[in-house]
């Protein structure tokens, strides 16, 4: 089950141009689109999330009840299909892409349960898609969804969007990661992990829980806080890019006297913790 918003267009406008959504989709550089007998299948992958949806152009119509829908409305065949399970945030941020599409092509939405194709609507969008993320729940209870705070979310996505832009606003030479979605075996809690690579300057976003420390061929995993005690007098913080949240920046000034306490990071090490990876296909607001 997904969320399917299919797309139609007032029959009074000038016909449209398959070759020009096509050509709309081949400009981004994170689309890629295959052919078969049946559809044109777009998929549209979001690096921010590591996260891939779909459009697509299909032969034949998937709207069930198309005879319902007004006569002024002329069925594309086009439609998008949104991951049932996911964080509302990430939901609104595929939905204004979605806005941005109808806008360009002069499209209007229909999805199941309206009345009537209708004018793009954010609120109403987000309703459907808390819908089906609800009844997606209620008919897969041996579905494995974890939780993070919705404070933890909005700030880790508004981290992930602001990532390709870091480099310019940060004037020393760092590395900057996406979080790694990890859950425990036995709690619905997602965990965020960050990894360190020894001898590394690098961004640590808000709320990690633990860090991978990774030392040559080696590696181990400390808690944050651990790690902070004997880090953070070397680091320093950067507010104002997250509403509401700092990065700390470890730089190659402190850098030595960090390596140097590797030793004592050894010692608290996790030994006895199963991480498990999860995407944010499997994470909602707690």
């Amino acid at each position: 089950m997904a969320a399917v918003i299919n797309f139609f267009r007032s029959r009074h406008l000038p016909r449209l141009d398959y070759v020009d959504i096509v050509m709309y989709f081949q400009e981004n550089p994170h689309c890629e689109i295959v052919n078969t007998e049946e559809e044109m299948q777009i998929a549209c992958y979001d690096p921010s999330y590591d996260l891939t949806y779909y459009y697509y152009i299909t032969k034949r119509s998937r709207v069930s009840n198309i005879a319902e829908i007004s006569a002024e409305y002329l069925n594309l065949r086009f439609l998008v299909e949104i991951p049932p399970v996911l964080p509302e945030q990430v939901s609104r941020s595929i939905l204004m892409t979605v806005d941005e599409l109808c806008k360009k092509f002069d499209l209007v939405c229909y999805v199941e349960g309206a009345e009537d194709a209708e004018e793009f609507d954010m609120i109403k969008m987000m309703n459907y898609i808390e819908r089906i993320r609800s009844d997606y729940l209620a008919d897969h209870e041996e579905a494995e969804v974890y939780t993070l705070p919705r404070e933890t979310i909005s700030h880790m996505c508004n981290y992930n969007q602001v990532i390709p832009f870091l480099a310019d606003k940060i004037k020393e030479e760092v590395k900057i990661s996406n979080y790694k979605l990890c859950a425990i075996h036995g709690n619905i809690s997602a965990k965020l992990i960050l990894e360190w690579e020894v001898g590394t300057p690098m961004v640590f976003p808000p709320h990690i829980d633990y860090i991978r420390v990774i030392d040559v061929n080696d590696y181990f995993y400390v808690e944050a806080s651990a790690f902070y005690k004997i880090a953070l007098r070397h680091m320093y913080e950067m507010k104002n890019l997250i509403p509401g949240a700092s990065l700390l920046i470890l730089v190659k000034k402190g850098l030595k006297r960090v390596t140097s306490k590797l030793g004592a990071l050894r010692r608290k090490a996790i030994r006895d913790i199963h991480f498990v990876n999860i995407a944010i296909t499997d994470i909602i607001e707690l």
